[in-house]
C-alpha cells in the first residue's frame, strides 16, 4: 500500500480498517499522523493498543505533543489491567499480569475470560477511538492492523 492509500484508509468512515504491510512500511508513522489529526480537532483522548513495547515507544516519541490526549499500552498490559479490575469475578489473584506471566498463553486466557465475562467491554465501549497496531516480532504469526472508527 502506498502512503497515499493508508492515509486515506484510516481517515474513511468504515468501521474497520485492515492495513497489512510488512515492517518498515510506515503504519507506525502513519497511525502517529492519524492520532495527531484526531486529537487535533478534540475528538477527546486516544487508546493506542500495540504488540510491542517498542511500538508503544515509537507512539509516544511521535506523539508526544499531545501529552494528555493519548494513552499509549501494549495488548498485553491493557488485557491485565482490565482483568486486574475484574479478577475477583473473574476468580483470579489480584495480580493477574503475574498470573498470565507464569501460566502457557497466560494473556490469551486472560483476553478469553475477560471477553466471556461482559463487564469490561460494556464498561468502556464508545468510551474513545482506539488504535491499535501491528507490529509483531517476525517470530510471530502476521496479524493486520486494524481501527474501529470512533
Amino acid at each position: 500500500m502506498s502512503d497515499a492509500s493508508v492515509r486515506a484508509a484510516l481517515r474513511s468512515d468504515e468501521r474497520l480498517v485492515v492495513i497489512e504491510a510488512p515492517a518498515g512500511c510506515g503504519k507506525t508513522h502513519q497511525g502517529a499522523d492519524y492520532v495527531l489529526d484526531i486529537a487535533g480537532v478534540g475528538q477527546g483522548r486516544v487508546l493506542i493498543l500495540t504488540h510491542t513495547h517498542a511500538a508503544c515507544s515509537v507512539f509516544a516519541e511521535r506523539t508526544r505533543r499531545i501529552g494528555s490526549r493519548v494513552e499509549i499500552r501494549t495488548i498485553d498490559g491493557l488485557i491485565g489491567q482490565v482483568a486486574g479490575a475484574y479478577h475477583l469475578g473473574l476468580g483470579l489473584p489480584a495480580d493477574t499480569a503475574t498470573w498470565a506471566r507464569r501460566n502457557k498463553d497466560g494473556y490469551a486466557h486472560l483476553a478469553a475470560m475477560v471477553s466471556a465475562h461482559g463487564a469490561p467491554a460494556d464498561d468502556c465501549r464508545g468510551a474513545r477511538p482506539s488504535l491499535p497496531n501491528d507490529d509483531y516480532p517476525t517470530s510471530r504469526r502476521r496479524r493486520p492492523y486494524r481501527r474501529k472508527s470512533p
